[in-house]
Order: C-alpha cells, then structure tokens, then sequence
C-alpha cells in the first residue's frame, strides 16, 4: 500500500503517518521508515499504546489494530485533515483529487458499501441506517480532524461499543457507521473499489453506471476487502497482479507466498468468487455450532 501511494506523487508531497503497536519491532518501523524515504515521502510513525484500545472491542475477525484510526485526531492535534487508508489497499492513480474534495459540514468523506444477498441485513436496521445505501466502507476515508475532535467522535464511538460491544460482524466499521449517520459525505466508488464492484450487477451497488464503470476501468484505490487477500490461493480479484507489482519493489518482496493450497480449495477455486464466500461461511457456522455442541 505504502508503495502504491508513494509511486503516484511528486518526491517530497507525501507524508506518512503510520500506526503501529508498541510491540512492533524497531527494525521493521525502520524498513518502513526507509522504504517511505527513499520513494520521496515524509515518515512519521505514531505508537498506540495497548492500554489505549483495550475497552474496544475484537473478535475473530478483526483485531483492536481496527480501532487505531480512531485516534488519529488525536495523535495528529496540528493536523486538519488526513486520507485513511486500510493496509489491504493499493493505489493506483493520484489522491490530490481525493485530498482537496470539499467535505462540507461533513466529518468523513467515504465510499458505499453494497452487500452480497446472501448477507445478513439485518444490522442495517439495528445501527437505524435506514437502508444499505446509507452505510460505508471505512478502509478509506477522507478525516476532517478538526470536525472530529469537536463533536468528541472517538468518545462517541467508545461509548457505542461499550452498549454493542464484539456482537457486530464490523466492530469498528459499524460503530463509525452508527456515530457518524447523517455526517458522512459520499465519495465516487472509484476511491475504494471493493470487490463487490465486480461481481455484482451495476443496479445493485448504489451508484450510477457510469460511475460503476469508472470504477471498475479506472480505479484510483483497489481494496481486497474479501476473506481472500491477493496471498491467498482462493483470490481471483482481476486486479491481484497490482499488489505483487508493488511487493515487489519493496523489502518484503520474497515473504508473502500465496498460502492455502488444498485440495479443498483447489476444488472452490472452480467457483464464481461469490459462491466460494457463501462455502467458506457455511463451512465455519457449522464448525463453530460442533464446537459449542462439544463444550
């Protein structure tokens, strides 16, 4: 992702700001720190200290690293606006579009999030969204800052999960989604073209066509939002190739095999990308259902 954003800018008119754990080894935040430098950017890493995330919340999904955007405008005081962007993500053209969009009284700027059918629903309801046309994707998003830390956000969000807790699919995804209703300015899908851009129909993603195929031919941020990332065996994403592109002009190039070849797999590979997802799911409900029968 780093490298992705690095090769569309001028040297010098990006800075970094990278969040990280207070366990993170010195020498990878220095490999990142030199991978930053000598591709032109400005570094600066920022340590969230555990004791910080620790009343949110987790589950065996995604991990309290999810909640670290939350305390950007806080680790960024002198700072107005940021871009966020998920690790999962890579650039694929130049953000000063993005950067100087006008967010109005808005507090983020961010991108729809269409659902497959065969998803549950129904939190859309429990957060009072109104409809799935109302909830976002929160891997990229333009912050207003100062917007944010005058309507105290994260201590919003902080008391949301406390009422909600892990019982959400998208812990963090759906406490943003539920704080900032009404307060989120909708982008053009071709700022975060998640992979249900491919794979459903046009009517059925909450934007106009035209934009639906701006998206798909043009896109300025992919994200691998699925359980397949480009590593993994099961990815068919068209634009994969892009993320080896970037791995390999980094440090990190030999250290990413693509993992999870089975049989098994080998055999959902055969299927559209859709219907490997509703396998895999079905495979772990049912997992999960024998393991509290065995307890």
């Amino acid at each position: 992702m780093l490298h992705s954003v690095l090769c569309h800018h001028k040297k010098a008119s990006t800075h970094v700001h990278f969040l990280h754990d207070e366990y993170m080894p010195d020498d990878e935040i220095a490999r990142l720190r030199q991978l930053v430098v000598e591709n032109g950017g400005h570094w600066n890493a920022h340590s969230i200290r555990r004791k910080q995330v620790d009343n949110f919340p987790m589950n065996w999904r995604f991990s309290r690293e999810a909640w670290y955007r939350a305390f950007l405008p806080e680790v960024l005081p002198n700072i107005s606006r940021v871009i966020y962007l998920d690790a999962d993500t890579i650039v694929m053209g130049a953000l000063e579009e993005l950067w100087s969009i006008d967010l109005g009284n808005n507090i983020v700027g961010a991108v729809a999030n269409p659902l497959y059918k065969f998803m549950d629903k129904t939190f859309i309801a429990d957060l009072q969204l109104g409809s799935n046309s109302n909830y976002f994707n929160s891997g990229v998003l333009v912050l207003n800052l100062d917007r944010w830390r005058e309507n105290a956000i994260t201590q919003k969000l902080l008391d949301f999960v406390n009422l909600h807790g892990s019982a959400q699919a998208w812990p963090d995804q759906n406490a943003l989604n539920a704080i900032l209703n009404g307060r989120w300015l909708r982008l053009a899908p071709k700022w975060n073209v998640q992979n249900s851009y491919f794979d459903l129909k046009p009517a059925q993603l909450l934007y106009p066509v035209e934009q639906v195929l701006e998206a798909r031919h043009e896109p300025k941020i992919m994200h691998f939002i699925s359980p397949y990332k480009p590593w993994d065996y099961l990815c068919k994403h068209p634009y994969r190739s892009k993320y080896f592109e970037h791995l390999a002009a980094t440090p990190w190039h030999d250290s990413v095999p693509i993992r999870g070849v089975t049989w098994y797999k080998r055999i959902l590979r055969l299927l559209p990308q859709p219907f490997m997802w509703i396998s895999i799911a079905r495979l772990r409900r049912r997992w999960r259902t024998l393991l509290a029968y065995l307890r």
